[in-house]
């Protein structure tokens, strides 16, 4: 199914040079653009990042952006008429969070999407933000033991970008 490419997470690279998950969800959750998200262990489902996942933890999950809001109805699993109440719902095989899997990916996020409401500051370092875990935060300098999702290199048309990895580098 095609999908719209209007988002507010910008991928710097061609297309065919990004890894895009996709990742099942429940309906229980509700996922942004721009979120960070993991799968859940035990369904392999989308779950939403906690706070003990961000930088220091002894064994940082592997972490996702969610490309589009999971209220888009090309998300859904099983969608209904908008028009018709009566109508049947109809059940698809396609669906799911459209996730990107980071391999040193350019990305960029506007200041919304941030934990403090702003761009970070260019050489800042990416992790989950601990009071905010539905958004990245970013450390100004790393922590030594202290695993980070990558970090901002550029400011540029109001995002931050930055150098996402899934998986956390940890810094020494």
């Amino acid at each position: 199914m095609a999908r719209k490419s209007q988002t507010l997470v910008s991928v710097n690279s061609k297309l065919s040079a990004v890894n895009i998950m996709t990742v099942p969800i429940d309906g229980s959750a509700t996922f942004a653009a721009g979120q960070p998200i993991k799968l859940d262990t035990s369904t392999g489902k989308a779950a939403a990042c906690a706070a003990g996942d961000s930088p220091a933890v002894a064994n940082p999950p592997a972490v996702f952006i969610n490309w589009f809001a999971s209220t888009r109805s090309d998300v859904s699993f099983i969608q209904g008429d908008g028009f018709d109440d009566t109508a049947p719902d109809v059940h698809i095989d396609g669906g799911g969070l459209a996730a990107i899997v980071g391999n040193v990916v350019d990305v960029g996020l506007p200041a919304s999407l941030w934990a403090a409401g702003a761009l970070p500051t260019v050489g800042s370092v990416v992790r989950i933000s601990a009071a905010t875990p539905t958004k990245f935060g970013v450390d100004a300098t790393p922590t030594a033991g202290s695993a980070y999702y990558g970090k901002v290199y550029r400011h540029y048309n109001g995002r931050a970008y930055f150098l996402f990895s899934s998986m956390p580098i940890c810094i020494t």
